[in-house]
């Protein structure tokens, strides 16, 4: 892996891909070229501008590129498809794997693309930043709402009703604690341990 790998990202929001590329640059190295497919990033602009995401736009990029993933994302060495666990209901899936499964029938043929990781996190990306920053329990992927208990950490700030703001640029600074944590958290959390091992098979198929 001389050259700088190409990782294309896939996520209900812009606030999920820093906390992937947190455990991105701690199993593959930080000289990587991110590629923000879904929700896409303006570059014309500030840099900061970014279109609509939501689950709903992941299933429809995924359903847009089944069977033709290699032409569509030609030059990526790895897709990281998200989707949180919390949109279990909404598709009929009991557990994380019937839900990986959904992902995958969205993908058709481009299920097997060899460069495809899908990433589910148990409720929500925002658990893995609770974990690094605060007290850490194998439960934590199971709260509802994270966000909330990183506002009560002090590493969010609220608006006026209350709410936790989920702001990409404070993401970022946080998740650089996860990429320092992550060789403590990942074993504890079920759904960040399976992405960072499928990292790691992807770490070793590049190498080879």
């Amino acid at each position: 892996m001389t050259d700088s790998l190409q990782i294309a990202f896939v996520c209900e929001g812009p606030t999920d891909s820093p906390i992937l590329e947190a455990v991105v640059e701690a199993i593959l190295g930080a000289d990587y070229v991110p590629l923000y497919l879904q929700p896409e990033r303006d570059m014309l602009s500030d840099g900061e501008s970014w279109g609509d995401g939501n689950d709903d736009r992941v299933r429809a990029w995924c359903e847009q590129r089944a069977g033709n993933l290699e032409y569509a994302v030609y030059g990526a060495d790895v897709i990281i498809v998200q989707l949180d666990a919390d949109r279990c209901a909404k598709y009929g899936a009991s557990s994380t794997a019937e839900l990986c499964a959904t992902v995958k029938g969205w993908l058709g043929a481009s299920a097997s693309d060899a460069r495809l990781v899908i990433v589910l996190p148990a409720q929500a990306t925002e658990s893995w930043l609770v974990a690094a920053h605060g007290a850490l329990s194998p439960q934590l992927e199971r709260e509802r709402h994270p966000e909330e208990r990183l506002a009560a950490l002090g590493k969010l700030e609220r608006d006026h009703d209350g709410r936790a703001i989920k702001s990409r640029q404070r993401y970022v600074s946080l998740a650089e604690r996860l990429r320092e944590e992550l060789p403590r958290v990942r074993g504890v959390l079920d759904e960040l341990e399976r992405f960072a091992s499928k990292l790691e098979r992807h770490r070793e198929r590049l190498a080879s």
